[in-house]
C-alpha cells in the first residue's frame, strides 16, 4: 500500500494540468464569445442545459465524499443508523432523472423552434441577401442585390440581418460561423436557408464543419462585420477592382483547390447562377432539355 507521502505527491501531480490553462481565454472558444443574437441565444441554451444536468451531478459528488467520511473504517458508531425506505430510494432514483429529462426536452423543443435557421430575424433594416455555393474546397458568396461575388470572404454590415441561401456544387458541406450562430448544411440540388446578424464589428472565422475530402482543412473564410459606411465603401471597391464571374470562370473555380485566396468579382453572369447550379443536380422530367452544366467536373468525359 502506498504511504501518505506518496498519496499526497500523487494529489499534487494531478493539479499540474491546471498550470497549462493559464493562457486560455474566452476568445479561444468562439461559441462562448458570441457576437450576435443567434449566438447569444445558443450560448444561453448551452449554459442552461449544463446547469440543469448538474442537478444530479453535484449531490452525487458531495455524497461520495460525505459517505467516505461518514462510514470510514476508523469511525466508531454508537447511535443506531436510520433505515431508508426502499420506496423512498426508488422514488428519488426515478423521479429526479425523469424531471431533468422533461425539463431538457421542453427547453430544447422551445429553443429549437425559436432559433429555426429558416426564420428571419426581426429588424427595421433591410436584410443583406447572400447566395452561398460550396465548391471543392472553397466558398463562393454571391450578393444578388449588388451583382457582385467573393470567394472565401464575407463582408456584412453590423446590426443588419443576413439572409443566406445555400447550395453545393459538390458533396455536402456545412456553413458555420461560430461567433454568429447556427450551422446549416449545403447540399447539391437543394436549397437551405440561414439567418444571422452581427451585433459587433470584427473579423470572425467561418468554416465548413462537414468533412468533404482532402481539401477540407483549408475550406475556411473570414467574415468581416463593419459599419454601414465601410460596407458601402467595400462594395464600391469590389465593383472597381473585381473581375467578371461568368460560367467559364465558375468552371475554373469549381476545380478542386485547397486554401484558395480571396477573390472579388464585380459582376455575375448569369444573374441566376445560384439557381443554375442547383438545377444541375435535379432530375429532369421526361422530355425536358438538359440544363447548362456550370461545373467543370460535370463536363469530363
Amino acid at each position: 500500500m502506498p504511504g501518505k507521502k506518496h498519496l499526497r505527491l500523487l494529489g499534487y501531480c494531478s493539479l499540474i494540468p491546471v498550470l497549462f490553462l493559464g493562457g486560455c481565454s474566452v476568445s479561444g472558444f468562439p461559441l462562448l464569445n458570441p457576437q450576435g443574437p443567434i449566438g447569444h441565444s445558443e450560448l444561453n441554451l448551452i449554459v442552461t442545459a449544463f446547469l440543469i444536468m448538474l442537478i444530479p451531478v453535484l449531490p452525487v459528488i458531495g455524497m461520495t465524499f460525505w459517505f467516505a467520511w461518514r462510514y470510514r473504517a476508523t469511525r466508531r458508531e454508537t447511535a443506531p443508523q436510520a433505515a431508508w425506505s426502499e420506496h423512498t430510494i426508488e422514488l428519488v432514483v426515478w423521479a429526479v432523472p425523469t424531471v431533468i429529462v422533461i425539463a431538457l426536452g421542453a427547453l430544447t423543443w422551445v429553443t429549437t423552434h425559436r432559433l429555426d435557421p429558416y426564420k428571419s430575424i426581426a429588424s427595421s433594416a433591410k436584410p443583406v441577401q447572400i447566395e452561398a455555393i460550396a465548391l471543392n474546397w472553397k466558398w463562393l458568396f454571391i450578393y444578388p442585390d449588388e451583382h457582385i461575388a467573393t470567394v472565401n470572404q464575407l463582408v456584412i454590415p453590423v446590426n443588419v440581418p443576413v439572409s443566406f441561401r445555400l447550395t453545393s456544387d459538390t458533396v455536402m458541406a456545412s456553413l458555420f460561423i461560430p461567433r454568429l450562430g447556427s450551422q446549416v448544411y449545403a447540399m447539391a440540388g437543394m436549397q437551405t436557408r440561414l439567418h444571422l446578424l452581427a451585433s459587433q464589428p470584427g473579423s470572425y472565422r467561418g468554416m465548413n464543419s462537414q468533412f468533404s475530402g482532402a481539401g477540407f482543412p483549408g475550406m475556411r473564410f473570414r467574415v468581416i462585420a463593419t459599419s454601414q459606411g465601410d460596407y458601402q465603401a467595400w462594395l464600391k471597391q469590389v465593383r472597381q477592382t473585381g473581375s467578371a464571374l461568368n460560367l467559364a470562370r465558375f468552371r475554373q473555380l469549381a476545380q478542386p483547390s485547397a486554401h484558395a485566396p480571396v477573390s472579388y468579382f464585380a459582376s455575375v453572369q448569369p444573374a441566376d447562377l445560384f439557381d443554375q447550379v442547383m438545377r444541375t443536380f435535379k432530375p429532369m422530367p421526361p422530355g425536358a432539355m438538359a440544363p447548362m452544366q456550370p461545373a467543370s467536373s460535370h463536363q469530363e468525359t
